[in-house]
């Protein structure tokens, strides 16, 4: 063979994507008609999922619990004494609190 001489390499063919249709393009009718092709499905399994999520919350004991802080305030009666005049009685209020509750 000379130098001048060319081989011959073949080519497949690769089948080019249609430019028509976008890569990242999703088909509407073709979306309905899988959900519409699995309803049975869908039906089912969604009702199932809601009766043992109404069961489950049917049967759970409800947990109550509430946290409440009493803070006693007191004014001084005079501005020149240190005498504090309770708003409420710290003691009156803790035995309150302990025989009601």
């Amino acid at each position: 063979m000379s130098s001048n001489d060319q081989k011959i390499i073949p080519v497949q063919y690769v089948q080019t994507i249609n430019p028509n249709i976008k890569e990242n393009e999703i088909d509407f009718k073709e979306f309905l008609r899988t959900i519409f092709k699995h309803k049975n499905f869908i039906i089912i399994f969604t009702s199932i999922i809601t009766i043992l999520a109404i069961v489950y919350a049917l049967k759970k004991t409800p947990i109550y619990e509430v946290k409440s802080y009493i803070q006693f305030g007191y004014i001084y009666s005079n501005s020149n004494s240190n005498s504090k005049r309770y708003l409420l009685d710290p003691q009156a209020s803790e035995v309150y609190v302990n025989n009601v509750y």
